[in-house]
């Protein structure tokens, strides 16, 4: 009896990799699943055939509170649509060393705010900054919602904050 069991939960098992595996190399037939089904392909999509900063172990780093952070330094962020280099601080945001000291604007959200795609010096919060005139502080991350947004900004330095920016997208929680 045990073994007819263990059969049967590799057998479901083996259909299960089968029938994803279709799904990721055919996404015509995603249109045809459950919407639980279809997002968990378009996350497998996602991770494996897509480079996305936060899974690309030169760029991102573990953090044990948010997550993860990007990486201190210098990577290249390359996809099918665009190749950037990321200039990353100490604290793990694309943006320099000198905008974490007292900025006058802060910009959290995710990976439109961060620059997903533009060079460094065409995201949002240096376009800002260079029409303001204000210190402004590239702090979006991407694939960060609100809550993480939240905890990051307990590490940033508020003394001198005059404006906060929340770049907010319909999936964010």
């Amino acid at each position: 009896v045990v073994s007819v069991n263990l059969l049967a939960v590799l057998l479901l098992l083996a259909l299960f990799e089968g029938a994803l595996y279709l799904l990721v190399r055919h996404p015509a037939l995603v249109k045809f699943c459950p919407k639980g089904i279809r997002n968990s392909v378009a996350f497998l999509h996602a991770a494996n055939e897509r480079r996305i900063v936060q899974f690309m172990p030169e760029c991102a780093r573990h953090d044990p509170q948010l997550g993860y952070t990007l990486k201190p330094g210098a990577c290249r962020h390359t996809a099918t649509e665009f190749s950037n280099e990321y200039r990353i601080n100490r604290l793990g945001l694309r943006d320099d060393e000198a905008s974490l000291d007292q900025p006058e604007v802060i910009v959290l959200g995710d990976s439109f705010a961060m620059g997903w795609g533009v060079e460094q010096e065409d995201t949002f919060a240096r376009v800002l900054a260079r029409r303001s005139g204000l210190k402004v502080l590239n702090a979006a991350v991407s694939s960060y919602g609100t809550a993480r947004e939240m905890l990051l900004l307990g590490r940033l330095d508020t003394s001198r904050l005059r404006y906060l920016v929340i770049q907010y997208c319909e999936n964010d929680e």
